[in-house]
């Protein structure tokens, strides 16, 4: 109630995942953590969904694998959740996505050199991190390079992973059409 509709919820989920190529699971985590951290953040549900959008968009624009992603959003969350980001959580975050950590310099108007010495200082504070995340003046950019990104293979993959788990999800009641589901696409492989 406090952060908005559950139903608007899901809804920003999967066009989150479907509009970034990504798993349906790990944008539901990210955008669960910019939910729960709404209030203390002052941020709509809306710009919940514009923050998530953004930091998916930058590990994609960045080049980083699933693994450094789920680890950058990882690190990226407890930093929300501390209302700081610094140490391992800075280093992680500067790793994986070069890309967020000039959309942070960008919206504060420092150069990226002078991220690290911010945050040793405790200076990037989760609403500073959030603005960064929801400001169009900064967001459109990163909008705008990840549509020249190609769809890869296993992108496109995960899209079909999605939307399986969306469609068949709502009536697999025991698990029977999932099992199978999932036996013929691994017999089909085979």
């Amino acid at each position: 109630k406090e952060t908005g509709s559950f139903a608007q919820a899901q809804k920003d989920v999967q066009k989150i995942a479907a509009n970034t190529r990504g798993d349906l699971s790990a944008t539901a985590a990210l955008y669960g953590n910019f939910a729960r951290n709404a209030k203390s953040l002052g941020i709509s549900q809306g710009e919940v969904a514009r923050a998530t959008e953004t930091v998916a968009k930058t590990f994609k624009i960045s080049g980083a694998g699933a693994v450094e992603t789920s680890q950058g959003i990882r690190q990226l969350v407890q930093a929300l959740q501390s209302g700081v980001l610094r140490g391992d959580e800075f280093n992680t975050m500067m790793e994986s996505s070069p890309r967020l950590a000039k959309l942070l310099a960008d919206s504060l108007g420092v150069p990226i050199s002078s991220l690290r010495t911010m945050a040793e200082a405790g200076d990037l504070t989760s609403d500073k991190l959030t603005k960064a995340f929801t400001d169009k003046r900064f967001t459109d950019g990163i909008d705008a390079e990840f549509k020249r990104l190609p769809v890869t293979f296993e992108e496109a993959m995960g899209q079909v992973h999605n939307a399986a788990v969306t469609t068949f999800g709502a009536f697999d009641r025991g698990g029977e059409f999932s099992t199978a589901l999932a036996n013929f696409v691994t017999d089909g492989s085979k």
